[in-house]
This record gives structure tokens, sequence and C-alpha cells, in this order.
């Protein structure tokens, strides 16, 4: 018989980063005021999940200011990569609001719509069986294969590789792979679970590092949030430790799903086991995934 996924809303949470004060968050966390705040939009993703995954989400979620650029200017940026990093390791997992600007959602948009071909040339996958397609942007020389035989930054992809490509001014998740010896980004993909596709197999991404995956839309329980099972044995993100016994700790959840609104992240071990769920609502969901590990040694991004 299917769980029940029900329970009382758990609001996302709004405490600063260790080490900053209740007005430093205030002035770093600013009042949205032409759209609804993602503290609300967080709530309605994860309310139909239990009680126990809505208090796990209340660990996991971390809130950036909101910009409508991607200029980021105005807050310190280190007290947030921080508390990413630290749930990473306690959790294996981080949700991260508004780590993308409506600005940056719609240049990817405007490339993928443009590249999106569902019969083969850019779709790759189970598209045909399971209504699900991939549109590779980025393929590093470690990922090429029958597939997908291209390397570097396909054509047609600029806008993605206008927001993704190292900066200036690093975005905190670049800050985030930075510090934790993960930069080499072994593919950009937009991975979409097309109205009425089911559910993906079970699988890892990697035996180290962290897969990182960017909700181009609001990304609910009906339209196929990935699902991440903790139970199995996984490699641990410290590089000094082996396997971690499968489970996070008395207390904690098994699994859970990775509901998020609009322009949000989730970045998790990438050895966990996980799959993209079916999609049960009427509308496409599109989300840019990003694989994160160490140097593979050839070239890459």
């Amino acid at each position: 018989m299917a769980k029940k996924r029900a329970g009382k809303k758990v609001a996302a949470p709004n405490s600063p980063p260790s080490g900053q004060s209740q007005k430093e968050n205030k002035r770093n966390n600013p009042k949205e005021s032409s759209s609804p705040s993602s503290s609300a939009l967080v709530t309605d993703q994860v309310s139909a999940l239990t009680l126990a995954e809505q208090q796990f989400h209340s660990k996991i979620t971390v809130s950036l200011p909101s910009n409508p650029s991607r200029g980021y200017c105005g807050f310190k940026k280190g007290p947030y990569v921080d508390r990413i990093i630290e749930t990473l390791h306690m959790y294996n997992m981080c949700i991260i609001l508004n780590a993308l600007s409506d600005e940056e959602i719609a240049s990817i948009m405007s490339n993928y719509d443009d590249l999106l071909d569902l019969n083969g040339v850019t779709a790759i996958g189970e598209k045909d069986a399971s209504k699900r397609s991939g549109t590779r942007f980025y393929n590093c020389r470690c990922q090429q294969g029958p597939k997908c035989g291209f390397k570097g930054w396909r054509d047609g992809a600029s806008k993605v590789r206008g927001v993704y490509e190292p900066s200036d001014d690093e975005p905190v998740w670049r800050q985030v792979i930075d510090r934790m010896n993960i930069p080499h980004i072994a593919r950009v993909e937009m991975v979409t679970g097309h109205s009425g596709c089911r559910a993906q197999g079970w699988h890892v991404d990697a035996l180290r590092g962290v897969t990182a995956i960017f909700a181009m839309t609001d990304v609910d329980l009906q339209k196929g949030p990935t699902e991440i099972n903790f139970m199995e044995h996984f490699a641990s993100l410290d590089l000094n430790r082996g396997k971690v016994k499968g489970g996070l700790g008395k207390g904690e959840v098994g699994s859970t799903f990775a509901a998020m609104p609009k322009g949000a992240l989730v970045m998790f071990n990438a050895n966990c086991v996980h799959r993209g769920t079916a999609n049960l609502s009427k509308f496409d969901r599109p989300v840019c995934v990003l694989d994160c590990s160490a140097d593979c040694g050839m070239v890459g991004m």
C-alpha cells in the first residue's frame, strides 16, 4: 500500500548562517515585493510530504538573498557557503533557495527550447520509453560515449554557458564545489520529466562528488521530484573516509523528495541512490543537472 504523504506545514528555515546576527540576516534577506517569497513557495512544495520529511527539509534548506540579476551584490557569501558545506557533510543533501535568478532561468530555457529535439539528436536516455529527455549542453571529454560523442559546449548553448561558466563574481554554489575540492563539472544537461513520464530506475551518479540539480520550474510531488534514498550504503563526501553505513542517524528520514520552488538548487552526495519520480502533472518538469567531481585529468570545464 502506498505511504500516505501528509502532515503539518513546516516553514522554510530563516535562521542566519553561523556567526551572523539576526540584524545582519534581516538585511541580507530582503523581502520580495513583486512576487511571493521563496519561504512561502517552499512551504507549498513540501506541504504534501510527511511531517518527518518536512522537519528534515527545515534542516537542509538554506535561503540565499533573492536578487533579480546575477550580481549577488550586498551580502557576504562566506557564511552561506560554510553552512551549505556543513549541511552536505551532515545530511548528504542541501536545498538552496534563490540559487538562480529569473533572468538566468530565462536564458537557460531560451537555449533549451532551441536545442530540444525529441527525435534523438540532442535528447538521450529513456525519452522514448518513459517520456523523459536529456538535452546535453556541455560534455567533458570524460563523458564522451556512443550516445554523446561531442565534447565541450554545444553550439547554441552560449546563454547556458554564460550562467554556469566560472566568472569574477562566483555564485555560492560554485564556491561550495571549489571549497569541497570537486570543481570539475563533467556535464551540464537539462533532464526533463515530460508530462506523464514514469519513474526512473534507482541509480548513483558517481563514486565521489556532488550532483547539483537546478529547478527551472516549481517542483512538487506531482511533477516528479528527485527521490534520494539514504538507506543504501554510500561513499562519504569526506575523501578520507570510505563507505558510510546506510541511514543518516537516529530520528532522521530514510529517504526524501527534493521538492523545491523555481530557481532553487538541490546538491546531494552523487553516490547516494536516487531517481527521478513519475510526473503526474499536466506540465513538463525541466531541471538542469551538473555532475561535480574532482579533476578527471582530461580537458574539462
